[in-house]
């Protein structure tokens, strides 16, 4: 009887060891992941950042063309023309505030994550 009691603790044993060695790879496996979603939430952080300064950029470059725009189609009703250049501007400046509040948009999510 002693001898499968030995038999048993040895057994007993082994499989403490097994189950430590898989609970420190999970351990291990834990850690790594919290490291990846560190720098995924530091990267999502940065992005925001990125994408809310090139927005204020936009907007700023959107509002420069305005007053051109603006100085440009007063100029031509002076004169009173119209012009194709007149439109191409217009249509720009709404893409690039379309752009613009895109990007402000995307920033705010990215922040929230």
């Amino acid at each position: 009887m002693s001898e499968s009691k030995k038999i048993f603790e040895d057994a007993v044993k082994n499989i403490k060891i097994v189950f430590n060695e898989i609970n420190k790879s999970f351990d291990g496996s834990t850690e790594i992941l919290k490291q990846m979603m560190n720098e995924l939430v530091e990267y999502s952080r940065r992005r925001a950042e990125i994408e809310s300064e090139y927005s204020r950029s936009m907007l700023k470059l959107s509002e420069r063309m305005n007053e051109k725009n603006e100085k440009f189609n007063s100029s031509f009703k002076a004169l009173g023309k119209s012009s194709d250049k007149q439109c191409s501007l217009l249509v720009i400046n709404k893409s690039i505030e379309k752009e613009t509040k895109s990007r402000a948009d995307q920033a705010s999510k990215f922040s929230d994550f």
